[in-house]
């Protein structure tokens, strides 16, 4: 059954911005004022440690050509419609949060640049002991979701589309994405959950365990939450966007070999995100589990250059229309693989070393 989620304008709830100025482990003497200032949305209502060693990326030494301002906004939707009106230079939305609203209503001037999770970032989980062995089981269950209409229950559609069900097969459940949502599952409000791998990451490191359905089904070809921009300033900016390309992929480097460190810089400069009650040690502690969870999607190469870095390529786009049942005519318009082709090799070595030494300042 085709289905088209429209395409809903949501308003940014909470504005969070920061600018994130190199410092002396690796920075510039240049007053951050003289630098260009990258306009980046995070596409969460809060932000997290998970991807924060690419936000604060100049703070932690990866780069001193640029500053950066990062604000958090309601969902992957947002993210696009903020990159699509030039509110955002950059941001992370999954892939479907472009396909469908390009599905609809053509080329709406955004590309993804960089390609930063290589597997889908979204799985669906249910209790460890749960009779529900694979997606085909799923059918007459109660499938939690955070919202309806969000990318949760987009991926959970493909995912039964795969196994020849439909959206009418299952009952959606909205239950957020906080230890709620998690109750819910656990306590049997729901019969599985279809979630961002960043959230089973959290709840494992609050104390909850659920089997993953998505790791016995067959690998899709589809990508996860990569990075994607106005594609007027892509254009206007392709040296400022290859150096931000290449700082991704130190700061992927950074994430994977000390994420300890990703973790403390976070909540230096972001306080406020501390869970109450916890010291930033235990706070790192906790957060481990969903780096973890995330740097797993990478499919970065640690011993020598990962071959096309951050490049797409035109069958894992057709899988990504397939598996979301949208259709677009010319699936070049949502991406360029010029800025990653043009970042040159990345000395993995000495940004391992790096990051295996780095102090900070």
């Amino acid at each position: 059954m085709a289905r088209r989620a429209r395409w809903v304008v949501v308003p940014v709830i909470l504005a969070l911005t920061a600018s994130a100025c190199s410092e002396s482990d690796g920075g510039s003497s240049a007053d951050a004022g003289e630098k260009p200032v990258i306009q980046q949305y995070h596409c969460s209502p809060t932000l997290s440690s998970n991807s924060s060693a690419i936000f604060l990326g100049p703070q932690l030494g990866l780069t001193d050509k640029f500053t950066i301002n990062v604000t958090s906004v309601s969902g992957t939707g947002a993210c696009v419609q903020a990159l699509s009106t030039g509110q955002a230079n950059v941001s992370s939305p999954a892939p479907a949060a472009l396909a469908t609203p390009v599905s609809e209503n053509g080329d709406i001037g955004v590309k993804y640049f960089y390609e930063l999770a290589r597997s889908d970032t979204f799985n669906i989980m249910v209790k460890p002991d749960s009779p529900i062995q694979g997606y085909k089981d799923l059918k007459g269950k109660r499938v939690g979701i955070n919202g309806a209409g969000g990318v949760e229950q987009s991926f959970a559609i493909g995912a039964l589309k795969s196994v020849g069900l439909a959206a009418s097969d299952v009952t959606f459940i909205a239950v957020g994405n906080g230890a709620a949502a998690a109750k819910s599952l656990q306590d049997g409000k729901v019969d599985a959950m279809s979630q961002v791998d960043i959230r089973w990451g959290t709840y494992k490191a609050q104390g909850f365990e659920f089997r993953d359905l998505t790791a016995s089904e067959p690998k899709s070809q589809t990508f996860g939450a990569s990075y994607a921009a106005n594609t007027k300033w892509l254009e206007s900016n392709k040296e400022l966007a290859v150096e931000f390309a290449r700082m991704i992929a130190r700061a992927t480097i950074m994430t994977m070999v000390n994420p300890e460190a990703v973790i403390r810089k976070f909540y230096q400069v972001y306080p406020q995100f501390i869970t109450p009650g916890l010291s930033i040690d235990k706070q790192i502690e906790a957060d481990l589990p969903v780096l973890a969870a995330r740097s797993a999607k990478y499919g970065f190469d640690l011993e020598k250059q990962t071959p096309d870095l951050g490049q797409f390529t035109a069958e894992q786009w057709a899988a990504v229309l397939e598996f979301n049942d949208l259709t677009v005519k010319d699936p070049t318009v949502m991406y360029t693989n010029e800025i990653a082709a043009a970042m040159g090799d990345i000395d993995v070595k000495k940004w391992v070393e790096y990051a295996k030494n780095y102090k900070d300042g």
